[in-house]
């Protein structure tokens, strides 16, 4: 039921009424702080009882109703025909074997939501207003405004995350946690006034934008890299991801390294002068994060009621970067 985003533009090409049943899917690793990745997967959302609640006046039987649903939608079932034997033998299928099973809150996938990830070295809390549906390593959270997220993102929730949930390993000098709901419904969640309710959430929206910002600026450069620079045979490293850390030799020692080759004579500059220009934006769009989110721990700080000392502890403890990705 979760398929790319070529499979999912042919199916609405050839069908344009299936695009409502198809889902942006995200799982717990695409969750960052303040945004989500777009990794191109959608779910095929038929939720349990969905085709009796669309054909209603129909006999249920398995075969008449796949009947009345392949006339709606042929290209969905095609696709899906494959699948039916496997798809039988669920144990969490819905009514029908193309349903997915039942779910009480599949409404609140719907909704404005909080993200966060089922494991986490650093907060990776971020905001949500359209549809994205998560598996089972995220979870949601349907907040009243946005000025909660500004409180779960702030460091002093991070300190409390740190004491409350279970520590799985360490990994770059981080210890994970694993972000259970019995743990997180014990978060202390401070009450705001509306002026503070206001500045934590404008806080919020802003860096929400910002952090997407840098991320669009990210991902369509390393598209760019992979698609022009690349080869179906090999994919970019850790390192060519990472390529506003390169100078342009580091770079090109890298594509050598990892596609066998460089980038042409009369295409250097350009590649260059593009590079520089990105990794630039990078740095700005760096720079406002890491201004906000100082200027929204210090609010958080001041609705917990934290002195001086108790502040320094908390930025001592927490040990991630202002900024991170």
């Amino acid at each position: 039921f979760i398929i790319d985003q070529a499979t999912r533009d042919q199916l609405v090409k050839n069908d344009p009424s299936c695009a409502a049943i198809l889902k942006p899917m995200l799982r717990g690793e695409d969750l960052r702080p303040w945004y989500q990745e777009n990794e191109g997967r959608w779910l095929i959302c038929l939720p349990n009882g969905w085709t009796k609640e669309t054909y209603p006046g129909i006999e249920p039987t398995e075969s008449l109703m796949w009947e009345r649903f392949a006339a709606h939608h042929p290209e969905l079932a095609t696709y899906l025909t494959p699948f039916a034997g496997a798809a039988r033998k669920r144990l969490d299928k819905g009514q029908f074997w193309w349903e997915l099973r039942a779910c009480d809150y599949y409404d609140a996938f719907e909704k404005p939501k909080i993200f966060w990830p089922d494991l986490a070295r650093f907060p990776r809390f971020s905001w949500d207003e359209h549809g994205q549906f998560i598996n089972n390593k995220g979870y949601i959270l349907l907040p009243p405004d946005e000025s909660l997220l500004g409180i779960l993102q702030a460091r002093v929730s991070w300190f409390c995350i740190a004491r409350l949930c279970l520590p799985l390993g360490e990994r770059q000098g981080l210890l994970i946690y694993q972000h259970f709901t019995q743990f997180m419904v014990r978060l202390p969640i401070p009450p705001l006034t509306d002026p503070q309710r206001a500045h934590i959430g404008t806080l919020a929206r802003q860096l929400t934008g910002t952090a997407q910002q840098r991320y669009e600026v990210r991902r369509k450069t390393t598209y760019r890299i992979a698609r022009d620079l690349g080869t179906p045979q090999a994919k970019l490293n850790q390192k060519l991801t990472a390529w506003w850390e390169l100078s342009f030799k580091e770079f090109r020692e890298e594509l050598v390294k990892v596609f066998k080759r460089d980038i042409p004579l009369r295409e250097r500059d350009d590649w260059e002068a593009l590079l520089r220009e990105r990794t630039s934006e990078i740095a700005r769009l760096t720079s406002e994060i890491v201004r906000l989110e100082t200027e929204l721990n210090a609010a958080v700080y001041d609705v917990f009621g934290l002195n001086e000392a108790e502040r320094a502890i908390i930025e001592r403890e927490t040990k991630y970067q202002y900024g991170e990705w």
